[in-house]
């Protein structure tokens, strides 16, 4: 799962060898950018292009620009203390949980806990139960009262523009439960 780059999120990923070099297709429980009313126009798919060491490697977004280069980059290292690097030998402590809400009425929100070596990351996703509206809410975005978030004025493309929406309107309510995911890093000595 993704537990830094920026974002806080959980999930995993299906490394199929579909091609040379490796195409991966992460599977997200946990996307801060996600939200039912605006779905990823494309799956979260990535190229893997290995270091020399083994000790990096390079995800490269699988769809193309117009100028046929992957529309985003990014460079993954491991960390001095993960357990498993040649350097330190092999083996090492790996410990993955995840917390899966009875049901959709509950309040608690999915939830990963990792530790790889001494490094652990933590990743809550958004409440279940998002704040009612008051009945007498309205603004200029044409947001109405009930279940947050409805933004007819927000643009298409993730739960950042309804973010986005939220503020220039002045739903506080509704941006505090957009922005309430949590992500946490740390080490454990």
């Amino acid at each position: 799962g993704k537990l830094g780059g920026g974002a806080a999120g959980g999930g995993g990923g299906d490394g199929k060898v579909v091609a040379d070099p490796l195409v991966i297709c992460r599977h997200h429980a946990i996307d801060w950018n996600y939200h039912p009313d605006f779905p990823r126009s494309r799956p979260n798919k990535w190229r893997v292009e290995y270091g020399l060491n083994g000790q990096s490697f390079k995800e490269w977004g699988f769809a193309l620009d117009e100028f046929d280069q992957s529309i985003y980059f990014e460079r993954w290292q491991r960390l001095p203390g993960d357990g498993g690097s040649y350097d330190e030998g092999q083996g090492g402590r790996y410990l993955a949980m995840r917390r899966i809400p009875q049901s959709t009425a509950s309040a608690a929100a999915d939830s990963f806990f990792v530790v790889v070596g001494d490094h652990f990351g933590l990743a809550r996703g958004r409440p279940n139960d998002p704040p009612q509206r008051p009945p007498a809410f309205s603004d200029a975005s044409g947001s109405q009262p009930g279940p947050i978030p409805s933004f007819p004025s927000a643009k298409g493309g993730g739960c950042a523009n309804l973010a986005d929406a939220a503020w220039e309107s002045g739903d506080r309510t509704a941006l505090e439960w957009l922005l309430s995911i949590e992500g946490s890093y740390g080490t454990i000595s």
